[in-house]
């Protein structure tokens, strides 16, 4: 479909070191904020520090625990951004254009030097590479089940962390790589097109997601999280409009909605 032509477009200026700065960024920026905000603004709730391990263990998601429970409007809108704004903006960012747009030129690289990767369609490697660690940083294990206040801060410190990772990621590439607005993704003629390629790949993508989800969940022992399942799916589509496109905005838009879907339903059980 025209709609969905593949893109062309030259390899990514950035390579293996900036990805790997970027992504260690990724991790390490939470316990940055978190040490500024307990130590230089005293902001953290004490039972952010506080582990009760005669707890129960909790398996709820922590931001449909914030939708359910938290009796303070703005904490709820804080999440609320974070989840549908500021995670599928930053995620876009570090896992399609960055992380996946450089395996996207390794594999073109390799493929002209070991003629059997031609067996494999191209993209396929690092759409399931990428799509793979997002859906493996999405596990999450049975934990103390913490109060909605210390979730609250705990979420506030991932988006603050994950916007200050993308904006010193996206100046390291502008600087060190020479990233131009194309290498980013970013093409201001078709943004609207791009919003509603996004919009139609949610629309196809989302029922077969949840479909995956709740199989995941019936079939898995108790206790266990089967988010990682339907999350690699999701990102498998995510890596196929960006692979496709070679635009970020359609990937976003996608996300976006699928997040929002998520906090809907949320507050729809909560009602």
């Amino acid at each position: 479909m025209p709609l969905f032509a593949y893109q062309p477009r030259r390899p990514v200026p950035w390579g293996m070191i900036d990805v790997v700065l970027a992504l260690s960024l990724y991790f390490v920026m939470p316990i940055c904020v978190v040490v500024m905000a307990r130590d230089w603004l005293a902001m953290a709730p004490a039972s952010v520090a506080r582990v009760d391990e005669n707890a129960t263990l909790d398996t709820a998601h922590p931001l449909a625990r914030v939708l359910l429970e938290s009796p303070n409007v703005w904490a709820i809108v804080a999440c609320v951004l974070t989840a549908v704004v500021v995670a599928p903006i930053t995620e876009e960012f570090l896992f399609r254009l960055l992380l996946q747009g450089w395996l996207e030129a390794v594999e073109r690289r390799l493929r002209r030097q070991i003629p059997r990767l031609r067996s494999v369609a191209a993209g396929v490697l690092p759409v399931a590479s990428a799509s793979l660690l997002f859906a493996a940083l999405h596990f999450r294990a049975p934990s103390p089940r913490l109060d909605v206040e210390a979730i609250v801060f705990l979420i506030c410190v991932r988006a603050v962390a994950n916007l200050l990772t993308m904006g010193l990621a996206l100046f390291w590439v502008r600087l060190a790589a020479g990233a131009t607005l194309g290498d980013l993704g970013m093409v201001p003629g078709k943004l609207w097109a791009d919003v509603q390629l996004g919009m139609l790949a949610f629309l196809a993508a989302t029922v077969p997601v949840y479909i995956l989800l709740v199989a995941a969940t019936s079939l898995l022992p108790e206790n266990t999280v089967a988010d990682p399942i339907p999350l690699f799916l999701l990102a498998a589509v995510l890596g196929g409009l960006y692979y496709r496109t070679h635009r970020i905005v359609p990937a976003i838009v996608l996300h976006m909605a699928f997040n929002a879907t998520g906090v809907s339903l949320a507050l729809w059980t909560s009602w």
